[in-house]
């Protein structure tokens, strides 16, 4: 085949793993800018000889290329892809079916599109019979043709669902799996009728359509509504852009020797050791992510192919060793082969950050300063969250499953859109659904906490739940979602509880062990704690610093911090720095408004003078108001009275006519700057002082000088 590249693609090639004669990642570059996530842990998992199947990623560049002449570059991405397909044949001797993947350098968990069975044709279809048997075969086309009907040809995923059930129906069975090949022809005819009539044209049946459709949807799906809503909750650029993977498929929906599940290497809403996961026999990935299935515990594999089992402990063991993090790790057993389809770092509540990275300093996988490295300011407001009274013995009008620790109350919202309106409306609303799909997502934030009938912990809506830090509970299959909407629901999404318009007791959060632990490692590390207090000379003088900005609102953060200095040894000169949010925003910022300003040392918290008066150490507080009233208190305090310049972010620098003057030589302000840039990211300056604070790490996104 004659290759029509540009330049442009050249410069971009493909990369393949598993293959024979595949390069290994190329160090000179961001194997994850590059490949994304998903292609560069795979290429990594088949270089450390873990039993990947093997494939291709097309990078990341070219989704910026097929933004700008998408039918050009899908042109000839196709072209380079089917080349890459031969090697996938000569490799096995046959025409595989592959999957077509997204994967971002950052984890976006469901928000862009996959299609499985990718090459299962009506020509292909008697072959993939005689090789895996007519159901099998039969429902890997079925689910062919309705993922990339509706990714790809929008064609409603409810029009699919409505044929799949009254399937089901007709043959009184309650789950895909227990179809019979009579039944799936039948599915599979009217899947085909429906797409004619949506799209007018007929479901395509060469492996060059099928992939040219796969390729173009996973790129569009890097701009679609749901992936810009996440991107902009999670602060992601769109300007990196998604590769697309390309994998021999291996089949979990193969018989009852089969399954797909998806594990984490510890508990990643507690941190507790040990893998947490799940797994559905007889059943394929998406099965298992969608939560369209509840799944079983990870332990009723070992119990059913213990041999299997051991070969996925090992596996986890190695990519922790490797990967130095708690992992997510997808894979699929076919005839009891293990088969591992991605791994990554993974999400997790903040209570589990702190176990995990305890944990793992204590096993010797990370030095102290990769512990302090993984942990910013709202970890800890977030391991500080509420709990249900343990006096409170009312029984829960429901048990599911631990998706997201936390306790929140809401009205019930079963609809998506609806929920976004009273949301911000200003009603505290709790999504309630059958289970979530990436485009619930706008609705998943607007609310307080999310409650689905069906899916496990690794279920689409646990893990975005835990992304962001939402109480969530799953599998609840007790309750009827008709008949919730409009309740009073609370839900624990460490325990899997759920009362229905009861009232329940709700305590402030408590501190782990290992929270405390962490904060004291944190607190003595003291080069990871930078304060930049006299640049007169030229010369930024080091000191220890703990600070409240990043926290204030949270009597738990101050009192923890406390109690930390009153029973450690502080080094010489150090000091305690306390503002108010107001000190360093704008006044019309809504955070100070939501914080109550400089009002945080009135008579509601009579406890804060008199714990600071108890620290013996003295108390920094560059808000003149704050300073006075500490003063009134008989706290000792380094008043330093403030107008701050503005608080600028991005790396922009605004500095005093006094500091300016300070700095002397246009040479040594910019060696400072650009010292002060390459620790914190962003510096503010003010009044002849800068202090560039470094809340438990010297990369914290929110580093401030003032």
């Amino acid at each position: 085949m004659k290759l029509s590249t540009t330049p442009q693609m050249q410069a971009f090639p493909i990369v393949k793993f598993g293959m024979a004669g595949c390069p290994g990642l190329n160090n000179e570059i961001d194997a994850t800018a590059f490949l994304g996530g998903k292609g560069a842990n795979l290429v990594r998992m088949t270089e450390l000889n873990l039993p990947v199947p093997p494939g291709f990623t097309l990078p990341t560049p070219w989704c910026a290329l097929y933004e700008t002449a998408p039918d050009a570059v899908l042109d000839e991405a196709v072209e380079l892809a089917l080349v890459a397909y031969e090697e996938l044949k000569s490799h096995f001797g046959y025409a595989p079916l592959v999957s077509v993947r997204s994967g971002a350098p950052v984890s976006m968990p469901g928000m862009m599109d996959t299609i499985l069975n990718v090459g299962m044709t009506q020509d292909s279809l008697q072959e993939w019979t005689n090789r895996l048997g007519g159901r099998t075969a039969l429902d890997s086309r079925r689910r062919l043709i309705q993922m990339l009907g509706h990714t790809a040809y929008g064609v409603p995923s409810e029009a699919f669902e409505k044929i799949l059930q009254n399937a089901k129906d007709q043959a009184g069975v309650k789950e895909d799996k227990e179809l019979d090949t009579n039944a799936l022809v039948a599915v599979c005819a009217a899947y085909c009728q429906l797409f004619q009539a949506v799209t007018q044209k007929p479901f395509p049946e060469t492996i060059e359509e099928q992939l040219r459709a796969s390729i173009g949807a996973v790129f569009g799906s890097w701009r679609n509504e749901r992936a810009d809503v996440y991107r902009k909750m999670q602060g992601i650029p769109v300007e990196m852009g998604t590769a697309v993977t390309v994998q021999a498929m291996v089949f979990g929906n193969a018989n009852d020797d089969s399954g797909s599940g998806v594990l984490f290497t510890r508990n990643p809403s507690n941190g507790e050791p040990g893998i947490f996961g799940e797994f559905l026999p007889n059943a394929q990935g998406e099965d298992v992510v969608a939560g369209v299935r509840t799944p079983m515990p990870f332990f009723v594999l070992r119990e059913m192919w213990p041999e299997v089992g051991d070969q996925i402990v090992a596996v986890c063991t190695r990519l922790e060793a490797v990967y130095q993090d708690m992992m997510d790790v997808e894979f699929t057993v076919q005839d009891r082969a293990l088969f591992m389809l991605q791994c990554r770092v993974g999400k997790r509540a903040s209570l589990a950050k702190f176990r995990i990275a305890h944990d793992m300093h204590q096993e010797g996988l990370i030095d102290l300063n990769c512990l302090v490295s993984r942990f910013d300011g709202k970890d800890f407001i977030e391991v500080s969250r509420p709990c249900v009274d343990h006096s409170f013995k009312t029984e829960p009008t429901f048990v599911g499953l631990a998706g997201s620790p936390g306790v929140v109350t809401g009205v019930a919202v079963t609809d998506s859109k609806t929920a976004i309106t009273r949301a911000k409306a200003g009603e505290g609303v709790l999504l309630v659904r059958h289970e979530t799909d990436p485009d619930d997502i706008g609705a998943m934030d607007a609310s307080v906490g999310i409650l689905t009938k069906t899916g496990g912990s690794t279920s689409h809506a646990a893990v975005v739940a835990r992304a962001m830090n939402k109480a969530c509970v799953v599998g609840c299959e007790e309750i009827d979602v008709s008949l919730l909407e409009g309740k009073k629901i609370t839900i624990c999404g460490s325990t899997g509880r759920v009362w229905v318009d009861v009232d329940v007791p709700v305590l402030g959060g408590t501190l782990t062990p290992e929270t405390v632990a962490v904060l004291e490692w944190a607190a003595h590390l003291k080069d990871e704690m930078i304060v930049i207090s006299d640049l007169r000379d030229g010369v930024p003088n080091v000191a220890f610093i703990l600070s409240s900005i990043d926290n204030w609102g949270d009597e738990s953060w101050l009192d923890a911090q406390v109690a930390i200095l009153s029973k450690s040894t502080v080094p010489p000169g150090s000091f305690f720095r306390l503002e108010s949010p107001k000190s360093l925003m704008n006044t019309d910022d809504l955070l100070v408004a939501r914080m109550g300003g400089e009002n945080f040392l009135s008579s509601d918290t009579p406890w804060i003078p008199a714990q600071l008066k108890n620290l013996g150490l003295p108390i920094q507080a560059s808000n003149g108001l704050v300073a006075m009233k500490l003063l009134e208190q008989g706290i000792n305090s380094m008043a330093s009275p403030s107008t701050l310049a503005g608080l600028m972010e991005g790396g922009v620098v605004a500095v005093s006519a006094e500091l300016e003057a300070a700095f002397g030589s246009e040479e040594a302000k910019g060696r400072i700057l650009r010292w002060c840039r390459s620790e914190f990211g962003t510096v503010v300056a003010s009044n002849g002082h800068l202090l560039g604070v470094a809340l438990l790490h010297k990369n914290h996104s929110r580093a401030r000088a003032a």
